[in-house]
């Protein structure tokens, strides 16, 4: 029987590792090619892993939230907040909303605000045409946000603060109409309202939990949910005019206008 070589080759092919044997000891042959190989490709992974969380973070860095428009329509104009208030009286007693706006020099008496023109035009017509006064149709409109966030799903519903006063004044248009025309009561108009008050709460108390991502935002969203959240409360209480169609009215023109110069301020700080 021939002798064993000095040295017996033993390749283990599932491996792909050589070993030697040279007496009792054991040598490991280090396949340095399939080292290079496998930090090559552990480098391409992680490399795509880094530009993936990269490019992620970039589609996420800006949502856009669309511009909101609406059509007030305006009695009058007053070079003193006094006369200004005499006329906003007599448009309460109307049914408007009497709600003052500085207008740079002048004051503007708001009648009503509309989520379309032909609304807007329709009852300005009217107002001329029956009660006499002199009416206009204006434009109102609330510009777009954009934001700025790392985590995409987190920022949509950060959004929805942006949102949400949007529905709610188109909300309070539809049940002002419904309550001066009967579709609902006073007592349904009230439990709407209070419902309202309640998820603006809601909201505002969630603002806190957005503060590390969008503090340059939550502040002043915080200040209009609880500003709009007390006039509602207001409003309940008939603070605004003697019906509560007057009062749904003055509520709804108030907060547009608070939120118009919540965003244009925000835009302005954040430029």
């Amino acid at each position: 029987m021939p002798r064993a070589s000095y040295f017996d080759k033993i390749r283990h092919t599932n491996r792909r590792v050589v070993m030697a044997k040279r007496g009792k000891r054991y040598y490991r042959v280090i396949n340095y090619r399939r080292i290079i190989i496998t930090i090559m490709v552990l480098s391409l992974v992680i490399a795509g892993v880094v530009l993936g969380l990269a490019l992620a973070r970039r589609g996420a860095g800006t949502l856009n939230i669309g511009e909101a428009r609406f059509f007030v329509v305006a009695a009058g104009e007053f070079d003193t907040l006094h006369n200004a208030n005499r006329s906003a009286q007599d448009i309460r007693r109307a049914g408007g909303a009497g709600y003052v706006v500085n207008d740079g020099d002048n004051f503007r008496v708001v009648v009503a605000v509309y989520a379309r023109a032909s609304e807007a035009n329709s009852v300005s017509a009217r107002l001329g045409a029956e009660e006499g006064f002199d009416t206009r149709v204006l434009e109102l409109t609330i510009p777009p946000v954009s934001l700025s966030a790392y985590d995409r799903e987190r920022a949509k519903e950060f959004a929805d603060f942006f949102s949400h006063p949007i529905e709610v004044f188109s909300a309070l248009m539809r049940h002002s109409l419904a309550l001066e025309g009967g579709s609902i009561t006073e007592s349904h108009a009230s439990t709407i309202l209070s419902g309202i008050r309640t998820t603006l709460n809601q909201h505002m108390h969630r603002l806190s939990s957005f503060s590390d991502e969008f503090s340059d935002y939550v502040p002043h969203l915080m200040d209009f949910y609880r500003e709009f959240s007390s006039l509602t409360t207001d409003a309940l209480a008939l603070r605004f005019g003697d019906t509560l169609a007057v009062n749904i009215r003055h509520l709804t023109v108030a907060g547009v206008y608070a939120w118009q110069e919540v965003v244009i301020s925000l835009k302005e700080r954040l430029a």
